[in-house]
């Protein structure tokens, strides 16, 4: 959508921002959020065709942490972000992708996927390399703002015997007033999945464009 407005090509750029959420956030240095985020729990992010992905896992007990961690790249605007590690997890990225298109089996299975799902099989939601190194810091902000203030689904796994479904939710409610970068009604469904088994705590935050 942003191409079709603008007609500036931006493939790949979903999957540059997916990777820079991580550097600097609202409440975070770059240190502090990976240190956290390796301490108490798993993480991970990825971008697929429609959104990007990020999502933290932990125990019952950090679970005011989990939400935090996963706001605070989700819903990180760049605007902290510094040209040195712009420019190093741009590099990062562009060697991912060349690493990528000289893996014949990953290709082919890629491919395979894109055409059983009817979709372009250039699309490998990477990016092509000699795009990506001449992104900019500025176009990859304007881009993040229009994914913040895109529409969200919010996922929750928890354990039922130590928190409720409404606790869960007003606890995301809560920490998410803190980002006012995020403009009001943007949050499209929040919703919890029980686990009664295991005592762990789960938080997905897809960032969603929607398009009519």
């Amino acid at each position: 959508l942003y191409e079709y407005i603008t007609g500036i090509d931006v493939y790949g750029i979903s999957h540059l921002i997916e990777h820079l959420s991580f550097k600097n956030t609202k409440e975070f240095t770059t240190k502090e959020l990976i240190e956290n985020l390796r301490e108490f729990g798993s993480y991970n992010a990825l971008t697929s065709k429609s959104n990007i992905r990020y999502y933290y896992n932990t125990v019952m007990q950090h679970k005011e942490l989990a939400i935090d961690l996963v706001l605070n790249t989700a819903f990180n605007s760049l605007n902290k972000l510094n040209k040195e590690e712009f420019e190093s997890e741009k590099e990062v990225v562009v060697n991912e992708i060349k690493t990528y298109q000289s893996n014949a089996i990953g290709i082919y299975n890629r491919m395979a996927f894109s055409l059983a799902r009817g979709l372009n099989m250039d699309d490998n939601n990477l990016g092509n390399p000699d795009i990506v190194k001449n992104f900019t810091m500025k176009r990859v902000q304007e881009i993040k703002h229009y994914f913040i203030n895109s529409d969200y689904l919010v996922h929750f796994t928890y354990d039922s015997e130590k928190i409720s479904k409404d606790e869960v939710i007003s606890l995301f409610n809560s920490r998410l007033e803190r980002f006012n970068n995020i403009e009001e009604g943007n949050i499209v469904k929040v919703f919890g999945r029980v686990e009664r088994r295991f005592d762990k705590y789960q938080v997905i935050v897809n960032n969603i464009q929607i398009i009519e």
